[in-house]
Protein backbone atom coordinates (compact mmCIF):
# COMPACT_ATOMS: atom_id res chain seq x y z
CA UNK A 1 0.00 0.00 0.00
CA UNK A 2 1.11 3.43 -1.10
CA UNK A 3 1.28 6.31 1.55
CA UNK A 4 -1.74 8.15 -0.13
CA UNK A 5 -3.18 4.53 -0.47
CA UNK A 6 -2.42 4.05 3.36
CA UNK A 7 -3.66 8.16 4.16
CA UNK A 8 -7.38 7.50 2.53
CA UNK A 9 -7.37 4.37 4.58
CA UNK A 10 -6.94 5.67 8.07
CA UNK A 11 -8.65 9.03 7.35
CA UNK A 12 -11.70 7.05 6.80
CA UNK A 13 -11.17 4.43 9.74
CA UNK A 14 -10.98 8.13 11.55
CA UNK A 15 -14.46 9.23 10.71
CA UNK A 16 -16.09 5.80 10.91
CA UNK A 17 -14.79 5.87 14.52
CA UNK A 18 -15.77 9.68 15.54
CA UNK A 19 -18.82 10.44 12.87
CA UNK A 20 -18.84 13.66 14.46
CA UNK A 21 -15.27 14.96 14.59
CA UNK A 22 -14.94 17.86 12.28
CA UNK A 23 -12.33 19.17 9.69
CA UNK A 24 -9.68 20.45 12.30
CA UNK A 25 -9.76 17.18 13.88
CA UNK A 26 -8.78 15.38 10.63
CA UNK A 27 -5.92 18.04 10.53
CA UNK A 28 -4.79 17.60 13.92
CA UNK A 29 -4.48 13.83 13.16
CA UNK A 30 -2.82 14.52 10.00
CA UNK A 31 -0.59 16.92 12.29
CA UNK A 32 0.08 14.32 14.62
CA UNK A 33 0.65 11.87 12.11
CA UNK A 34 3.59 13.57 10.47
CA UNK A 35 4.63 15.50 13.63
CA UNK A 36 4.62 13.18 16.26
CA UNK A 37 4.72 15.00 19.74
CA UNK A 38 7.44 17.67 19.08
CA UNK A 39 5.90 20.34 20.01
CA UNK A 40 4.00 19.11 23.60
CA UNK A 41 7.30 18.18 25.42
CA UNK A 42 7.88 19.84 28.85
CA UNK A 43 9.82 18.38 31.76
CA UNK A 44 9.14 14.80 33.22
CA UNK A 45 7.55 15.71 36.07
CA UNK A 46 5.29 18.14 34.57
CA UNK A 47 3.92 15.71 32.00
CA UNK A 48 3.51 12.90 34.66
CA UNK A 49 1.58 15.00 36.73
CA UNK A 50 -0.81 16.11 33.67
CA UNK A 51 -0.91 12.21 32.91
CA UNK A 52 -2.56 11.88 36.52
CA UNK A 53 -4.96 14.95 36.53
CA UNK A 54 -5.76 14.16 33.11
CA UNK A 55 -6.24 10.54 33.83
CA UNK A 56 -8.35 11.29 37.29
CA UNK A 57 -10.54 12.97 35.35
CA UNK A 58 -11.35 11.06 32.27
CA UNK A 59 -14.80 10.29 30.62
CA UNK A 60 -13.75 8.60 27.15
CA UNK A 61 -17.00 6.74 25.46
CA UNK A 62 -14.74 4.90 23.32
CA UNK A 63 -12.23 2.14 24.37
CA UNK A 64 -9.60 2.74 22.38
CA UNK A 65 -5.99 2.06 24.03
CA UNK A 66 -4.10 2.43 20.77
CA UNK A 67 -4.86 3.76 17.36
CA UNK A 68 -2.35 4.04 14.26
CA UNK A 69 -1.85 7.12 13.20
CA UNK A 70 -0.72 8.08 9.51
CA UNK A 71 2.79 8.25 9.94
CA UNK A 72 5.36 6.51 12.27
CA UNK A 73 3.24 7.44 15.74
CA UNK A 74 0.00 6.32 17.64
CA UNK A 75 -2.22 7.83 19.96
CA UNK A 76 -1.97 5.49 22.83
CA UNK A 77 -5.03 6.28 25.53
CA UNK A 78 -4.93 6.96 29.05
CA UNK A 79 -7.20 4.20 29.40
CA UNK A 80 -4.25 1.78 28.85
CA UNK A 81 -3.13 2.84 32.50
CA UNK A 82 -6.01 0.32 33.82
CA UNK A 83 -3.91 -2.43 32.07
CA UNK A 84 -1.14 -1.54 34.19
CA UNK A 85 0.95 0.91 32.64
CA UNK A 86 2.53 3.61 34.96
CA UNK A 87 1.72 7.02 33.95
CA UNK A 88 5.60 7.98 35.10
CA UNK A 89 6.42 4.69 32.10
CA UNK A 90 3.49 6.57 29.62
CA UNK A 91 5.65 9.95 30.53
CA UNK A 92 8.88 8.32 29.38
CA UNK A 93 7.25 7.12 26.42
CA UNK A 94 5.65 10.54 25.57
CA UNK A 95 9.09 12.20 26.17
CA UNK A 96 11.38 9.94 24.65
CA UNK A 97 9.05 9.95 21.51
CA UNK A 98 9.68 13.76 20.92
CA UNK A 99 11.96 13.58 18.21
CA UNK A 100 12.20 16.58 15.27
CA UNK A 101 10.57 15.60 11.87
CA UNK A 102 12.53 17.63 9.00
CA UNK A 103 10.03 15.95 6.22
CA UNK A 104 7.24 16.61 8.27
CA UNK A 105 5.86 19.63 6.78
CA UNK A 106 6.37 18.55 3.44
CA UNK A 107 4.58 15.13 4.85
CA UNK A 108 1.56 17.38 5.96
CA UNK A 109 0.79 19.10 2.80
CA UNK A 110 1.10 16.05 0.99
CA UNK A 111 -1.99 14.17 3.27
CA UNK A 112 -3.93 17.70 3.04
CA UNK A 113 -4.52 17.28 -0.78
CA UNK A 114 -5.59 13.25 -0.25
CA UNK A 115 -7.95 14.67 2.60
CA UNK A 116 -9.65 16.87 0.07
CA UNK A 117 -10.01 14.25 -2.45
CA UNK A 118 -11.48 12.34 -0.14
CA UNK A 119 -13.71 15.63 0.30
CA UNK A 120 -14.43 16.13 -3.36
CA UNK A 121 -15.30 12.10 -3.56
CA UNK A 122 -17.85 12.83 -0.80
CA UNK A 123 -16.21 10.08 1.10
CA UNK A 124 -16.11 12.40 4.41
CA UNK A 125 -19.09 15.23 4.94
CA UNK A 126 -17.82 18.21 4.37
CA UNK A 127 -17.72 21.30 1.96
CA UNK A 128 -14.52 21.55 -0.05
CA UNK A 129 -14.86 25.42 0.60
CA UNK A 130 -14.97 25.09 3.94
CA UNK A 131 -12.03 22.72 4.21
CA UNK A 132 -9.90 25.25 1.62
CA UNK A 133 -11.35 28.01 4.28
CA UNK A 134 -9.44 26.36 7.19
CA UNK A 135 -6.31 24.93 5.62
CA UNK A 136 -5.56 28.39 3.67
CA UNK A 137 -5.95 29.79 7.35
CA UNK A 138 -3.90 27.34 9.04
CA UNK A 139 -1.33 27.77 6.54
CA UNK A 140 -0.92 31.36 6.71
CA UNK A 141 -0.38 30.91 10.42
CA UNK A 142 2.68 28.50 9.97
CA UNK A 143 0.93 25.24 10.11
CA UNK A 144 1.26 25.65 13.98
CA UNK A 145 -0.21 22.80 16.35
CA UNK A 146 -4.14 22.59 16.43
CA UNK A 147 -6.84 21.57 19.42
CA UNK A 148 -9.82 19.15 18.55
CA UNK A 149 -13.00 21.26 18.46
CA UNK A 150 -15.45 21.55 20.90
CA UNK A 151 -17.32 18.56 19.54
CA UNK A 152 -15.09 16.33 19.28
CA UNK A 153 -13.89 17.30 22.98
CA UNK A 154 -18.22 17.34 23.83
CA UNK A 155 -18.48 13.92 21.93
CA UNK A 156 -15.83 11.81 22.41
CA UNK A 157 -13.61 12.86 25.39
CA UNK A 158 -9.66 12.20 23.53
CA UNK A 159 -7.40 11.83 26.30
CA UNK A 160 -4.42 10.32 25.13
CA UNK A 161 -0.46 10.87 24.40
CA UNK A 162 1.18 10.75 20.94
CA UNK A 163 3.55 7.90 21.07
CA UNK A 164 6.35 6.51 18.70
CA UNK A 165 5.64 3.47 16.90
CA UNK A 166 8.72 1.39 17.70
CA UNK A 167 7.30 1.60 21.43
CA UNK A 168 3.79 0.19 20.76
CA UNK A 169 4.83 -3.48 20.36
CA UNK A 170 6.15 -3.22 23.97
CA UNK A 171 3.18 -1.78 26.01
CA UNK A 172 1.92 -4.67 27.42
CA UNK A 173 5.27 -6.27 28.42
CA UNK A 174 5.63 -2.11 30.31
CA UNK A 175 2.48 -2.72 31.88
CA UNK A 176 3.22 -6.00 33.42
CA UNK A 177 6.50 -5.07 34.06
CA UNK A 178 4.56 -1.84 36.04
CA UNK A 179 2.38 -4.12 37.66
CA UNK A 180 5.44 -6.01 39.20
CA UNK A 181 7.23 -3.58 40.18
CA UNK A 182 4.28 -2.09 42.52
CA UNK A 183 4.78 -5.11 44.68
CA UNK A 184 8.15 -6.33 44.28
CA UNK A 185 11.44 -5.85 41.76
CA UNK A 186 10.57 -7.72 38.29
CA UNK A 187 12.81 -9.90 36.38
CA UNK A 188 12.56 -9.82 32.78
CA UNK A 189 13.06 -11.74 30.37
CA UNK A 190 13.62 -12.48 26.43
CA UNK A 191 11.15 -13.71 24.73
CA UNK A 192 10.94 -15.18 21.51
CA UNK A 193 8.40 -12.51 20.02
CA UNK A 194 10.74 -9.48 21.09
CA UNK A 195 14.04 -8.26 18.81
CA UNK A 196 16.28 -9.00 21.93
CA UNK A 197 18.88 -6.11 20.52
CA UNK A 198 15.58 -3.42 20.49
CA UNK A 199 14.30 -4.76 23.70
CA UNK A 200 17.57 -4.28 25.60
CA UNK A 201 18.04 -0.76 24.03
CA UNK A 202 14.54 -0.09 25.21
CA UNK A 203 14.53 -1.09 28.19
CA UNK A 204 17.91 0.91 29.50
CA UNK A 205 16.32 3.81 27.50
CA UNK A 206 12.80 3.76 29.57
CA UNK A 207 13.53 1.90 33.11
CA UNK A 208 17.66 2.31 32.75
CA UNK A 209 17.38 -1.16 34.60
CA UNK A 210 20.24 -3.96 35.24
CA UNK A 211 21.09 -5.87 32.38
CA UNK A 212 22.71 -9.53 32.65
CA UNK A 213 23.79 -10.82 29.74
CA UNK A 214 24.49 -14.96 30.22
CA UNK A 215 26.49 -15.62 27.95
CA UNK A 216 29.64 -13.60 30.20
CA UNK A 217 28.52 -14.69 33.27
CA UNK A 218 30.91 -17.67 34.86
CA UNK A 219 28.64 -20.87 36.32
CA UNK A 220 29.84 -23.54 38.25
CA UNK A 221 32.38 -25.44 36.93
CA UNK A 222 30.94 -28.53 38.07
CA UNK A 223 28.09 -27.87 35.23
CA UNK A 224 29.18 -29.56 31.85
CA UNK A 225 27.61 -27.06 29.89
CA UNK A 226 27.89 -23.19 29.69
CA UNK A 227 24.02 -22.68 28.80
CA UNK A 228 22.34 -21.01 31.98
CA UNK A 229 19.48 -23.17 33.39
CA UNK A 230 16.31 -21.87 35.13
CA UNK A 231 18.00 -22.43 38.30
CA UNK A 232 19.82 -19.17 38.31
CA UNK A 233 16.61 -17.11 36.96
CA UNK A 234 14.82 -19.14 40.11
CA UNK A 235 17.61 -17.59 42.47
CA UNK A 236 17.39 -13.65 40.71
CA UNK A 237 14.13 -13.60 41.11
CA UNK A 238 14.01 -15.97 44.74
CA UNK A 239 16.45 -12.89 45.97
CA UNK A 240 14.87 -10.22 44.99
CA UNK A 241 11.53 -11.09 46.12
CA UNK A 242 12.82 -11.72 49.49
CA UNK A 243 14.11 -8.03 49.18
CA UNK A 244 17.77 -9.33 49.38
CA UNK A 245 20.65 -8.48 46.89
CA UNK A 246 21.56 -11.20 44.20
CA UNK A 247 24.96 -11.22 43.73
CA UNK A 248 26.69 -12.89 40.57
CA UNK A 249 29.78 -13.10 38.89
CA UNK A 250 30.44 -10.48 35.59
CA UNK A 251 32.86 -10.81 33.58
CA UNK A 252 35.14 -7.77 32.95
CA UNK A 253 36.70 -6.74 29.86
CA UNK A 254 39.17 -4.68 30.77
CA UNK A 255 40.68 -6.46 33.20
CA UNK A 256 39.75 -10.31 31.75
CA UNK A 257 38.90 -11.81 34.81
CA UNK A 258 35.31 -12.28 36.49
CA UNK A 259 34.36 -10.02 39.12
CA UNK A 260 31.11 -10.26 41.84
CA UNK A 261 28.20 -8.46 40.66
CA UNK A 262 25.41 -7.36 42.65
CA UNK A 263 21.57 -6.02 42.20
CA UNK A 264 19.80 -4.44 44.58
CA UNK A 265 16.32 -4.65 45.44
CA UNK A 266 13.38 -2.50 44.13
CA UNK A 267 15.18 -2.81 40.62
CA UNK A 268 14.14 -4.23 37.07
CA UNK A 269 16.45 -6.88 35.91
CA UNK A 270 16.62 -8.31 31.87
CA UNK A 271 17.82 -11.21 31.55
CA UNK A 272 18.66 -12.70 27.96
CA UNK A 273 18.25 -16.25 27.25
CA UNK A 274 15.19 -16.94 29.68
CA UNK A 275 10.99 -16.19 29.10
CA UNK A 276 8.91 -13.52 30.82
CA UNK A 277 7.97 -14.87 34.35
CA UNK A 278 5.89 -13.62 37.15
CA UNK A 279 5.57 -14.29 40.85
CA UNK A 280 2.71 -16.39 39.90
CA UNK A 281 5.34 -18.87 37.85
CA UNK A 282 7.59 -19.23 40.79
Amino acid sequence: MDANSSTRKLIIEHYKTYPKLQIQDILKFLFQSCFGCEHMISSLDSVTDMILKEAAAVKQQYDLPVEKLDGSYSRVHLSYLKKGLSAFTLSKLFCASARKETDGLDNLKTKIYVVRDLIQERLLPFSVEDFDRIVNKWSENGYPAIHHSDTFRNEYWPSYRVIADKYIPFLALFADIDRMLNSCSAVITSDDIYNEALLTEILLEIYNCKIINMEEISFNSEKSSNKPDDSFHQEIYKALNENKAVSYPEYNCSLFRFESAAVKTNSLIFVAGFHLISKKQI
